[in-house]
């Protein structure tokens, strides 16, 4: 311990005697361990620890897979079959037994108007079983959860209506509506109409695939089989394989026990941290983690040199040490002593660094992609990764300097030589970090330009609607108090208001809307098809709109006609189909006229109605239903006025303009409206479609931004490092330059030679790149959009970009090779 404290004092010493050069180190590190961390920070919370759960890697999903291939919550009376069988999941976090009828929980989404306050409130909820907290192993922060038997099962009329009336309310909702006070659990609220006891406050951060302001008693219809919209969430008390076989075998059973509503369907056992987190968002995160991580190789590529240059100019010293009896070992210590106090430093000031880049962050990034249960923090697991990376890069950048700084023929150097520090041995280490930092660059600025380019295509995909000037907002209209007949005069009376309003040039009502991608997926079969059970029919997204939703939207009608004011009850039912539909079951076909049996959902049934023979009477173009990518999905529309089932509409409106004081005013006169009709029910949040349309592309767009940034970063340092070669190489050559020009070597000859050495070592280190940026298409291929992985244009096109660069760097050093004046060069020598 002495002898490494009295290395910690004479590497303070040697630091301090070139404090530019230890300044320089510490700061690059700084900014490569900083972004790292920072970068980090959001991987630990959006990927390794998305949820704020009791042991979540216990935690699996449970979701139903049709014959088709496409998976679905659980029906209710599956769910309750599964509960009572399964005997591999246990009841809680602390609860292990695998106790039947309390191993699994389920939830299904709710929308609520809140009563009973100063005014009316829309609430995102969702209805649960009793055991659903204790399964997740949270507690509220106040009050308790569930209590068992606050959710019920039966079948008949009271089906699905005879669980406690008790809520749960989040976080935000009592800090908002209750000023988050302690007396909140003696209050009661209404929810669609029905009063609720409050009985609990959720933790700030909870969510659960989504944020919920409020949780209330699921009840479960026994005997309905065919409506699956129960997300399951279960707690193994074993290998998930295990689990996995014991589903396969209950679903065997059901598959026996009811052909018609199970025939065909499997069940998937799903990992909870897999299924929180979307396939592509993971995958550009870990690029983005990778990306960074390789501007902070090649910084320590650039430190490597810079130290190796340091280490030469120390050679006497070294050999001196040598001479007076210090073994090769001890020099090695103490020249790594020093480097990891470089380290060390970077390690720290970096930390401060990536903590203030997560405090800024809510300022610059879209907020979707700091949204987790997970707070983006600074954590221990964040400092102890920086404090590992601090270490690695000392240790990378580190030890060939130490090793060549102590491995000196000491009566070459003590005769006024150079030391083995020139060796040819030091020479390649310097070409080959440059040929690493043009490949690295390279494949980061090919990554860039293709992600760029892909996203350029992203945005130039026609929606199938024009979102400009357009606005929307949700009404929840509960079935307690509206029944169908009600909600189509009350639908009725708000566009004929709504339509009056000053600025409004069109409006129309609809279940879900384009970028929301919330539609129904029903049943269905073509007329001519073979008769199956319901099991074995496909599902097809199902929106009920009113007449004037295309002609709102702007969505172009490709065939046949739009919906008319007298397609209602008892005329005979008819839908329109978008061209996806149209494509994949009447290929080569005219669809109008065309016949389909379908299951309408039922308004507040939870289930489907019986077989509906129904007529195509149009064709309109594909929308975007939600995701970025710009695949067609196959989708029905019904008229509104012939299937009320949805408790949720969507009121879209069409503007003169939508600037914000625009806005605002029409929010203040839409809410009015809605007032006056009814004070019980509010509008949602008033949305601009073109901003939600920009919002799809705000986690890709400022991935892009990132990524181009590091492939800037990694250009910058590639440069630097090719410049710093380039100098030394003719710093080293000075003697032999000038010898060749007393010879009768023209200064021209002397600027080709050299530059032709920089641009080789380019080339190089070009050809390692183009291979990197071919192995890392692999991997980008299922991100882009429009663009081939591996477009040569855009690989060779980089590769030129960073050869023409590269020899720009080479230029400076070659040009001061060519004014070398021989007599004084031979002179010193």
């Amino acid at each position: 311990m002495p002898s490494f404290l009295r290395d910690i004092l004479i590497g303070l010493r040697v630091l301090a005697r070139s404090p530019w050069t230890s300044l320089w180190v510490i700061l690059t590190l700084a900014l490569g361990i900083g972004v790292n961390s920072a970068i980090y920070s959001v991987v630990d919370a959006r990927l390794l620890h998305p949820v704020d759960y009791a042991e979540p890697q216990n935690l699996v999903m449970l979701w139903e897979r049709d014959s088709q291939g496409a998976r679905y919550g659980a029906s209710p009376a599956n769910f309750l079959d599964w509960r009572a069988q399964a005997r591999s999941f246990s009841g809680s976090a602390s609860n292990s037994n695998g106790a039947a009828g309390n191993n699994i929980a389920g939830w299904a989404s709710a929308q609520y108007v809140m009563t009973g306050l100063d005014r009316p409130l829309q609430l995102s909820g969702a209805r649960v079983t009793a055991n659903f907290l204790n399964t997740l192993g949270v507690q509220p922060l106040l009050g308790r959860g569930f209590a068992a038997g606050e959710d019920t099962a039966g079948s008949g009329p009271n089906a699905g209506k005879d669980a406690a009336h008790v809520a749960v309310i989040s976080y935000q909702l009592w800090t908002d509506s209750f000023a988050a006070s302690s007396s909140v659990l003696q209050r009661t609220i209404q929810l669609n109409g029905v009063t609720h006891a409050i009985i609990g406050v959720l933790p700030a951060d909870f969510q659960f695939l989504d944020r919920r302001q409020v949780l209330v008693p699921i009840a479960l219809d026994s005997g309905e089989r065919d409506y699956r919209g129960v997300i399951t969430v279960a707690r193994l008390t074993g290998e998930r394989s295990t689990a996995a076989a014991e589903m396969a075998t209950i679903s065997a059973a059901l598959d026996q026990q009811y052909p018609s509503s199970n025939r065909g369907w499997k069940i998937d056992v799903q990992n909870l941290l897999e299924a929180v987190v979307d396939p592509n968002f993971r995958l550009r995160l870990l690029m983005l983690l990778g990306a960074v991580g390789m501007v902070l190789l090649i910084a320590c590529a650039n430190i490597a040199g810079l130290l190796l240059t340091r280490a030469i100019s120390r050679s006497r010293e070294m050999a001196i040490r040598v001479a007076l009896g210090a073994p090769q070992a001890r020099l090695v210590r103490q020249l790594l002593t020093e480097y990891f106090l470089l380290a060390v430093a970077g390690a720290l000031v970096g930390l401060v660094l990536g903590a203030l880049l997560i405090r800024l962050a809510p300022a610059v990034v879209p907020a979707n992609l700091l949204s987790t249960a997970t707070p983006i923090t600074p954590n221990p697991r964040v400092i102890l990764f920086a404090l590992a990376l601090s270490l690695g890069a000392g240790l990378l950048f580190g030890l060939v300097p130490a090793l060549a700084g102590a491995r000196q023929d000491v009566v070459t150097v003590l005769r006024g030589g150079r030391g083995s520090t020139a060796s040819g041995n030091t020479q390649r280490f310097r070409r080959l970090m440059v040929m690493f930092q043009v490949a690295v660059a390279l494949m980061l600025l090919a990554s860039s330009a293709l992600m760029s380019q892909s996203l350029a295509n992203m945005m130039l995909v026609n929606p199938g609607f024009n979102a400009k000037n357009t606005l929307a907002a949700p009404l929840v209209l509960p079935p307690a108090q509206f029944d169908a007949p009600r909600v189509l005069a009350y639908q009725k009376d708000l566009l004929d208001r709504v339509r009056q309003l000053p600025g409004i040039q069109d409006a129309a009502l609809a279940s879900d809307l384009p970028l929301y991608n919330n539609t129904m997926d029903v049943p269905f079969e073509l007329e001519d098809a073979p008769p199956r059970a319901q099991a074995e029919r496909p599902g097809v997204r199902y929106t009920s709109v009113t007449p004037e939703y295309f002609r709102t939207l702007q969505i172009t009608q490709r065939a046949g006609r739009g919906f008319e004011p007298t397609d209602q009850e008892p005329s005979p039912p008819v839908v329109i189909v978008n061209q996806a539909f149209a494509d994949q079951y009447f290929p080569r076909q005219d669809p109008i006229g065309k016949g389909l049996t379908v299951n309408r959902p039922l308004l507040d049934k939870k289930s489907f109605g019986p077989d509906l023979r129904v007529k195509i009477v149009g064709v309109v173009t594909n929308v975007r239903l939600g995701s970025t990518t710009p695949g067609p999905v196959p989708v029905v529309y019904a008229p509104q006025a012939q299937n009320v089932w949805a408790e949720r509409f969507w009121l879209v409106l069409r503007t003169s303009e939508t600037g914000a004081a625009n806005t605002v005013a029409l929010t203040t006169a839409l809410r009015g409206t809605v007032a006056q009709l009814d004070s019980g029910q509010t509008l949602g949040e008033i949305t601009r479609l073109e901003t939600r349309f920009a919002v799809q592309f705000s986690q890709p767009k400022f991935q892009m931004l990132l990524m181009s940034a590091f492939a800037g970063m990694a250009l910058l340092l590639a440069v630097i490092g090719i410049y710093g070669v380039g100098s030394h190489t003719v710093a080293q050559r000075r003697s032999e330059i000038g010898l060749r020009m007393a010879l009768g070597a023209s200064p021209s000859a002397v600027m080709r030679n050299v530059l032709g050495q920089g641009v080789r070592l380019t080339a190089m280190g070009l050809v390692m790149g183009l291979a990197g940026a071919l192995a890392v298409s692999t991997i980008l291929r299922t991100l882009l959009v429009g663009v081939s992985a591996t477009d040569p244009l855009v690989l060779l096109g980089t590769a030129a970009f960073l050869l023409l660069i590269s020899a720009a760097a080479t230029l400076f050093p070659a040009l001061r090779a060519m004014r070398l004046d021989p007599a004084l060069a031979l002179r010193q020598e």
